[in-house]
């Protein structure tokens, strides 16, 4: 089979002549996909601006958290854990058996204290009652 060139150009523009509509409908749609790649662009942009807001008010919420919970943590190294509370109560309980055990001290000295205290009343209130009684002066 010979390929006449008349034949081929005639095929060539038959070609052609199917091409063009379909490569006008590519572009008419390319030019359509361009204004809606322009809009979704538009519309990532705005989401992404919105998105970086809600990122740096997230960032600045979190950093006033971040330095709320350093703040609690330099506080709870102040409060005593739970070793130091026993030890705490241990030395309360022996500071209560002191101060029981110096009432009970106090306790005998009050009690000599008023066994003197009547003792000195008793001598006070003695010469003085021999004082006023008369002495007898020999016979």
């Amino acid at each position: 089979m010979t390929i006449d060139l008349d034949m081929l150009m005639r095929v060539v523009m038959f070609l052609l002549s199917l091409g063009s509509p379909v490569f006008a409908w590519f572009i008419a749609n390319g030019k359509a996909t361009a204004a809606e790649i322009n809009d979704v662009r538009r519309h990532a942009e705005e989401m992404f601006a919105k998105s970086n807001a809600r990122d740096d008010a997230c960032d600045k919420r979190l950093a006033e958290k971040d330095l709320r919970i350093s703040k609690i943590e330099q506080d709870l190294q102040h409060i005593p854990n739970k070793d130091a509370v026993h030890r705490i109560e241990l030395t309360i309980q022996k500071l209560q058996g002191d101060v029981e055990q110096a009432t009970s001290q106090w306790r005998g000295v009050q009690t000599s204290i008023q066994r003197l205290e009547e003792y000195l009343v008793h001598m006070t209130v003695a010469p003085a009652a021999t004082a006023r009684a008369p002495r007898s002066r020999g016979k």
